[in-house]
């Protein structure tokens, strides 16, 4: 999908007009508690682009009721109906809650599994027709429209929504589901009413940045029940932590179970990371928290114990690595590159091509089509002897071009292997994209395969002169202009 992430706002606090004018030329402090709630979009219905077509999840009951095909796409009549209660806190059909669009309670893509790829609602949503019923309970019954196709005044591409493609699509149906509740606290100093001003959050992260914790002690020759409580309590100061960080003192309260407590390290990272899957609670600088010990403090004769906990923990890759217990990790350093569509680290990648075996070779072309980082796995396989990898990187760019996050990835890596078209994206982001990470990428594809230099208007101007007279040349790797 490619969809620009939403941006919400919300009022700190209102002022009348008789405070503001007392205050509005003194220096202030402003402070709250912030309580807030995570969310994440999950599938709660599923069904093929076919008219009649229903699906059904508790009380909703979704039907297709038209499917229209134009130029560029496709529109969807969909009809909802759900009972609406008027005590139900939660009701996704209040006003304002429930109208499809990024952002918003529910979304809807098609989705074509075969082919990898999905495609977001447009967001020109113009509403719904709603048909309430009153009786003794209250119903929705509502018709939804829905567009699919190109928005190129978004920067959206989308594939070509032909007959062959929609065949093999299905309309699915995204709700904002609560993860976890958490708080923070808002200061903001030297407030005016009357000027700009820079909010921070001063949330347990930077307390526990400064904290030493003398109160969390390590008794002498502790039991194992006595480190477990130790490890808990250290984790507990970083729990509000959003990123970990190496020099977190954290990281050295944990150091000090020492080598022979590496067992129970790993036993409640293995805990941790399996509520963490689940629970966005449980925290990254966490986990990177008993990582960084676990990496301290192992040793070649613990080999047993991280190879026991490798599956659970991907991190553990760097460990087997540094200690040379590659071989005995071969197995399962396979079987999770060859089911995972993303998620391992650099290091996981880098421990199975470590192995220097082509029989290798095809899981790893495989994961990079497939993974979340593909140039960092490209920059890794591609130093491999005897290595073959302009199938994979095919395979790659056709699913990348249509969506902005991929193809800024992917441009400079399709672009060296004769990708004309990939150049032309790179422009096209150069033009429209505001993320620094996209332009940097695009720009770097621009300059590396074509003789064009300067800054980004004269890398354009350049392009958009020379783009019908580019050459691919495979010995430079580079377009130049023919005569």
């Amino acid at each position: 999908m490619n969809a620009d992430p939403p941006s919400f706002s919300t009022a700190l606090f209102v002022v009348d007009a008789d405070t503001y004018g007392k205050y509005r030329d003194q220096t202030l402090t402003f402070s709250a508690d912030i309580d807030c709630v995570a969310s994440k979009y999950s599938i709660t219905a599923e069904m093929p682009v076919a008219k009649g077509a229903a699906a059904g999840r508790g009380s909703l009951r979704l039907a297709i009721a038209g499917v229209l095909r134009q130029p560029d796409g496709v529109d969807i009549v969909l009809r909802e109906r759900a009972p609406s209660l008027l005590i139900d806190r939660a009701n996704r059909f209040r006003s304002g809650l429930s109208e499809p669009g990024p952002g918003n309670r529910t979304v809807y893509v098609l989705w074509n599994k075969k082919r990898n790829e999905a495609v977001l609602q447009k967001g020109n949503y113009t509403g719904a027709l709603s048909f309430m019923l009153i009786g003794e309970s209250r119903l929705v019954n509502r018709s939804v429209p829905l567009s699919f196709g190109p928005e190129p005044q978004n920067n959206r591409l989308t594939p070509e929504l032909n007959a062959e493609w929609l065949a093999g699509a299905e309309l699915v149906r995204l709700d904002l589901v609560p993860m976890v509740e958490f708080s923070t606290r808002l200061v903001v100093e030297k407030l005016r009413l009357d000027g700009k001003n820079e909010f921070k959050a001063h949330s347990a992260e930077a307390a526990s940045k400064r904290a030493t914790f003398p109160e969390i002690a390590l008794p002498q020759n502790a039991s194992r029940e006595q480190v477990k409580e130790y490890i808990n309590a250290v984790l507990i100061t970083g729990q509000r932590r959003k990123k970990f960080k190496a020099d977190d003192p954290q990281v050295g309260m944990l150091v000090k179970v020492g080598a022979q407590n590496l067992d129970t390290l790993l036993e409640v990272r293995r805990t941790l990371g399996s509520r963490h899957s689940l629970d966005w609670s449980a925290g990254d600088a966490l986990v990177g928290y008993l990582d960084a010990a676990i990496k301290q403090l192992a040793r070649p004769e613990d080999k047993e114990w991280i190879l026991q906990a490798l599956p659970s923990d991907h991190n553990l890759a760097e460990v087997v690595l540094e200690k040379g217990f590659l071989s005995e990790a071969r197995e399962t350093l396979m079987a999770e590159l060859s089911h995972k569509d993303e998620g391992l680290p650099p290091s996981w990648i880098e421990a199975v091509a470590a192995l220097q075996d082509p029989a290798t070779y095809p899981e790893l072309k495989a994961y990079f089509v497939r993974g979340g980082n593909p140039q960092s796995t490209f920059a890794i396989i591609r130093k491999l002897p005897g290595i073959e990898l302009a199938d994979a990187v095919d395979e790659a760019w056709k699913k990348a071009k249509y969506n902005e996050w991929w193809a800024s990835s992917m441009c400079g890596i399709a672009a060296e292997y004769g990708h004309a078209d990939a150049l032309e994206t790179a422009a096209h982001i150069l033009r429209t994209a505001n993320r620094d990470d996209y332009l940097s990428d695009a720009r770097e594809a621009l300059k590396k395969f074509t003789p064009a230099s300067g800054d980004d208007q004269a890398l354009l101007a350049w392009y958009n002169t020379n783009r019908d007279k580019l050459v691919f040349d495979p010995q430079s790797k580079k377009y130049l202009v023919k005569p």
